[in-house]
């Protein structure tokens, strides 16, 4: 019998408007994880965040923890407020994941087993394709700064020890990456690895072709700026 290196896991995924698809995520997370020896024990958090159709009460019906926001408060206050709940509950690895279908959940094991094998505190997928121009500007900021080829990827995994000490996800609106780059900035070691993806047929979670190429841009400019980081 293999060692339970994790106590609790927790899978944090932000949901807006996702009644089509998030009760298929969490049903194939749930079933993932269970076949995953190194986890005692895990939560599925899902954030809703002011969707207007039945997102919220298909993570209820699916046993989920739910947190409902008011109103939409985009992905980084999501993620915050997951992170704030998985840490009461307890959880040794944090991993985000998202809500549209595109990750497949058969990769978890793959995440959880390297992160705990390997002497790092974080871990961060690679997708086989990204969807605009400015991810790929970010993508190539990303490499020569802290040697992550994918930082906008959705689906990441962080020991509790980062968290304890960084105490906050996002508070400059940057989709993500502050945390991620203050991780760096700190010491703690990343290391990365291929995930499997699909395709999203309607639109991606950061909106339009150019509000989310807005997003993304104005993202990277939160960050060189708080980073001092020379482009």
């Amino acid at each position: 019998m293999k060692e339970k290196i994790f106590k609790n896991v927790c899978i944090i995924i932000p949901a807006l408007n996702e009644e089509a698809k998030i009760g298929g995520v969490m049903q194939s997370v749930n079933k993932a994880m269970k076949k995953i020896p190194e986890v005692e024990s895990f939560h599925i958090i899902v954030i809703d965040d002011g969707s207007k159709d039945k997102t919220s009460q298909i993570i209820l019906d699916n046993k989920g923890v739910l947190i409902k926001n008011k109103k939409n408060l985009g992905y980084s206050e999501s993620l915050n407020k997951g992170f704030k709940k998985a840490k009461k509950l307890k959880a040794d690895l944090f991993i985000t994941f998202d809500a549209d279908g595109q990750h497949k959940a058969s990769d978890l094991k793959k995440i959880i087993r390297m992160i705990s094998k390997k002497n790092v505190d974080i871990l961060v997928g690679i997708r086989p394709h990204t969807q605009r121009i400015t991810e790929t500007l970010l993508t190539n900021y990303a490499k020569k700064r802290i040697g992550v080829d994918d930082p906008l990827c959705g689906f990441k995994a962080y020991k509790k020890t980062v968290y304890n000490q960084i105490k906050n996800f996002d508070n400059t609106k940057s989709i993500g990456l502050e945390f991620l780059f203050k991780a760096y900035d700190e010491g703690f070691k990343i290391t990365q690895t291929s995930i499997k993806m699909d395709k999203r047929e309607d639109n991606p979670r950061f909106g339009t072709k150019i509000t989310g190429n807005l997003k993304i841009f104005r993202a990277l400019m939160r960050i060189i700026k708080k980073f001092s980081f020379k482009f």
